[in-house]
């Protein structure tokens, strides 16, 4: 029912090496910037995840929006057989804009709405809603990962650095 939020390729260190490093002579410099690139593929794999959460927390406000104006048509059908006029109405034709793109069936007779229809398009309405925000959820767990990915590759970066400036002090002071 959701489209997937977007995929990133992560680059393999085969595609990395050989692209974008220059040997400079000195493996630790190479190491440190093989962890800098890495990190930036992750940062970049976790801002593409994010823009897809936004995306999917648009379509979910959407759905809300939807599932409230079937509710304000519903309202004071006390019976299951009564119907309302739906004909003309801008919170139904929203709502059926909706409902289409989520393939959600949205039928009139003569139009008018029977009460029973609109619980059964709101209880579809609500299932998207849930499918969506599992969606959100499980996109944020991997911005987690991305981010924690981007963490250690960062701090491995940045401990290739000191080591090698540890090494440049040692062989400066002679030792």
């Amino acid at each position: 029912m959701t489209d997937a939020i977007g995929t990133t390729s992560v680059h393999t260190l085969r595609e990395t090496s050989s692209s974008e490093l220059n040997p400079t002579g000195s493996v630790q410099f190479m190491y440190a910037m093989l962890q800098m690139e890495l990190a930036q593929t992750n940062k970049d794999a976790a801002l593409n995840k994010i823009d897809g959460i936004r995306k999917q927390q648009e379509a979910s406000a959407e759905i809300t929006d939807a599932i409230n104006q079937l509710r304000n048509l519903r309202q004071g059908l006390e019976k299951d057989d009564s119907k309302v006029s739906v004909s003309g109405n801008e919170q139904w034709n929203e709502a059926c804009e909706v409902m289409d793109k989520y393939g959600i069936e949205h039928k009139t007779d003569d139009g008018k709405v029977m009460r029973t229809d609109l619980d059964t398009m709101i209880a579809s309405l609500e299932a998207s809603q849930e499918e969506v925000s599992s969606d959100i959820q499980q996109e944020m767990v991997y911005v987690q990962d991305y981010m924690g990915q981007y963490n250690s590759y960062t701090q491995g970066s940045s401990s290739a650095i000191s080591s090698a400036n540890e090494t440049l002090k040692t062989l400066a002071r002679g030792g």
